[in-house]
């Protein structure tokens, strides 16, 4: 098999599923929390923090995992739960 078929063939193929692959790992995961305004988490697990609350920072620990969006603004505090 000559050179170029052999490029062709294999190695193009190859390359095109390393990045497919690639790119639904980065793409299926959830986006990281710098995406979100200050004084807010959300996320799926038992532990939740907002620490960087300009109104008041909360610590959130569940028996069960859950999923959480969590938000603190002035004189307001909201969360939605779900189960995991």
């Amino acid at each position: 098999m000559s050179r170029k078929k052999y490029f062709l063939s294999v190695v193009v193929p190859v390359i095109f599923i390393a990045v497919a692959a690639f790119l639904n790992s980065v793409f299926a995961q959830e986006p990281p929390d710098f995406f979100l305004p200050p004084g807010a988490t959300e996320g799926e697990g038992t532990h939740f923090e907002i620490t960087d609350s300009e109104y008041l920072n909360i610590t959130l620990d569940s028996s069960e995992t859950i999923k959480l969006s969590m938000e603190s603004i002035p004189e307001m505090i909201t969360m939605m739960i779900d189960p995991a």
